[in-house]
């Protein structure tokens, strides 16, 4: 995927899923539990993103963020989620 050539509503909806991993991280900080799963639906989002010039600022602050935790001893584990198909 490359958000350069990307609706602006994909784009929107690339950086709504960047920012929900962001949270995730920010809850992992304050949790006192060592491991954890982050479980998304975008490939997009759990992939080196550093070619997305549009997210770049988001992505680095995911990075740094993961960075910090995992050598402060936490265990993180990026899961892809395949998006569930429904038929409402």
């Amino acid at each position: 995927m490359i958000v350069q050539n990307c609706s602006l509503e994909k784009r929107r909806i690339f950086r709504a899923k960047l920012y929900a991993i962001s949270l995730a991280l920010n809850i992992i900080r304050r949790c006192r539990d060592k491991d954890f799963i982050i479980f998304s639906d975008s490939r997009s989002s759990l992939h080196d993103s550093s070619g997305f010039e549009l997210e770049i600022d988001l992505v680095q602050k995911i990075v740094k963020d993961y960075t910090i935790l995992t050598n402060s001893g936490k265990s993180i584990v990026l899961c892809y989620s395949k998006p569930c198909q429904h038929s409402w």
